[in-house]
């Protein structure tokens, strides 16, 4: 993208467009991107335990999930202005897919 945008200022900006008027200087932000990835990692740990014999069983679950608290952005505007190429929300962000790094802890009994 940066080199796309200093080819067109060395080659159109300044000069006169087709329908009147000149071709403006493109300034990109300082720092910008376009989120082409969406990261979550997540894990599940299991134990299985007899009660009695092996007729009753308690398993016991720990997950987590997003484990590297990736913050997934999203909504980037693709316009030519101040907002160019920021990020505007996070991809479902309470307890969705993208959400912050969440534990759980959970048990069954199996019969």
């Amino acid at each position: 993208m940066i080199n796309l945008v200093k080819q067109f200022n060395q080659n159109f900006a300044g000069k006169n467009a087709p329908r009147g008027g000149q071709f403006p200087t493109i300034t990109l932000p300082s720092s910008f991107g376009f989120s082409d990835s969406f990261q979550s990692h997540d894990i599940r740990v299991s134990k299985e335990f007899n009660i009695i014999k092996e007729r009753l069983k308690l398993e016991i679950i720990g997950e987590v999930f997003n484990l590297f608290n990736i913050s997934n952005k999203g909504g980037f505007s693709g316009l030519l202005d101040a907002g160019f190429g920021q990020a505007t929300s996070k991809s479902n962000p309470i307890l969705g897919v993208g959400g912050p790094r969440i534990f759980q802890i959970g048990g069954r009994v199996k019969f």
